[in-house]
């Protein structure tokens, strides 16, 4: 194909790498404020995307985002997953309807590595499992009380695809097998390192596992090959952190703690575990009893159009959601592999690049790719990516077959 697509190619990861795309947007459910709070990259207040007992959300615990793009809200007084819509707030359903399959108190709700939709039942102690594309009940993954199992609070997925959940009563951390919910071992044992009734946990980018102690107010580190206690990775009421909840790793690889006894979201040091700031102030937004917090991952460009099938060598495609007038970059390759931008969550698949296309995105934010500029494709796989460059999106992979 020549060195000039190379060298345009090379041009793009250079002009990438200056963007700094590590601000996202934050979420945070209120416990008794019932509501769900909408805060910038600088921890400002946006506004409420769901008012207070907005879809009937009744002390809303945890939150997440499904493979729709909607945002998935556990209802903890309605016994029940509400649906919003994540741009507007517009209550969508009850994706899970109150109580069923036995559901009572839901402190926590995630897709599943197989797709399914899988729920805490904090007040009978198990794990349920719901169809990903329905909601409709399929099985108790953990059944109640299994390996005592008292109360069901958060739980987060394994690097080893197991799940680790959280058993508030007992004061520690029991870890399931991913596809069969058998008990695979008491991953964190009752107490250990002075856990005193955990409400969430995460697998740190060092791979070990950060587990907040509501009861004692530290966040506590653990090994994650094991579960051993390692150390206090943030002191009790370290920066006026009361009852810390959730807990989740930001974008900028700091740790953002919900501080449920003031009202606030606590950052801290992500290496360190030092207090840097209150990146949420002390009720801002009428902040009450924060439980949980997400950072909204960042909009990805939709390729959209013909099946790519069908393209053929004059066909096209397009891409849509990019900013207005951007400058998008359309990357041709043969083989898919992960190469890192020098953008926080941004990455491109297509490597090594065979050619390098340039477009302009129109007033509704779509480019349209219409041009290959290969003589013979026929028997060929190929495989494109789109990149914004004033920001460093990039769109999924279409794959072609010639």
């Amino acid at each position: 194909m020549g060195r000039d697509p190379i060298r345009r190619f090379l041009f793009v990861l250079s002009s990438l790498a200056v963007f700094d795309a590590s601000g996202q947007e934050l979420l945070v459910t209120g416990w008794t404020s019932r509501n769900v709070l909408k805060y910038d990259a600088q921890g400002e207040l946006i506004g409420a995307l769901v008012t207070r007992n907005g879809g009937g959300l009744n002390n809303p615990h945890s939150l997440h985002v499904g493979p729709d793009g909607s945002l998935y809200v556990t209802s903890v007084g309605g016994n029940s997953v509400r649906r919003f819509d994540l741009e507007t707030g517009a209550f969508l359903d009850s994706f899970v309807s109150p109580g069923a399959g036995g559901l009572s108190g839901p402190t926590d709700a995630q897709f599943g590595p197989d797709g399914n939709f899988y729920v805490s039942s904090f007040n009978t102690g198990a794990v349920l499992r719901y169809d990903g594309a329905t909601g409709a009940f399929l099985d108790q993954f953990i059944a109640p009380g299994t390996a005592g199992l008292q109360g069901a609070e958060t739980f987060t997925w394994g690097p080893d695809g197991n799940m680790y959940l959280c058993d508030g009563p007992r004061n520690r951390v029991l870890s399931f097998d991913g596809q069969t919910g058998t008990l695979v071992r008491r991953f964190v044992s009752g107490g250990a390192g002075g856990l005193v009734d955990p409400h969430d946990s995460v697998f740190g980018p060092d791979g070990n596992l950060y587990v907040t102690s509501f009861g004692s107010n530290p966040v506590l580190r653990y090994r994650g090959s094991d579960g051993d206690f390692m150390d206090v990775f943030v002191s009790a009421g370290q920066g006026g952190l009361v009852n810390p909840h959730g807990l989740e790793f930001g974008p900028d690889g700091n740790l953002y703690v919900t501080s449920f006894g003031t009202n606030e979201v606590r950052r801290f040091d992500g290496q360190t575990g030092d207090y840097l700031d209150s990146w949420v102030a002390a009720g801002e937004g009428n902040l009450q009893a924060p439980i949980d917090l997400l950072f909204l991952p960042t909009k990805k460009l939709l390729h959209f159009g013909p099946v790519p099938s069908d393209l053929g060598t004059n066909g096209d495609y397009t891409i849509s959601l990019a900013t207005p007038g951007s400058r998008l970059a359309f990357v041709y390759g043969f083989e898919t592999t992960f190469l890192p931008l020098g953008c926080t969550d941004a990455a491109l698949s297509v490597f090594p690049p065979a050619l390098v296309v340039f477009e302009t995105a129109d007033e509704q934010g779509r480019a349209r790719q219409s041009h290959f500029l290969f003589p013979d494709l026929a028997g060929i796989t190929l495989y494109s990516q789109a990149v914004e460059l004033s920001n460093c999106r990039v769109s999924n992979v279409t794959k072609f077959e010639f």
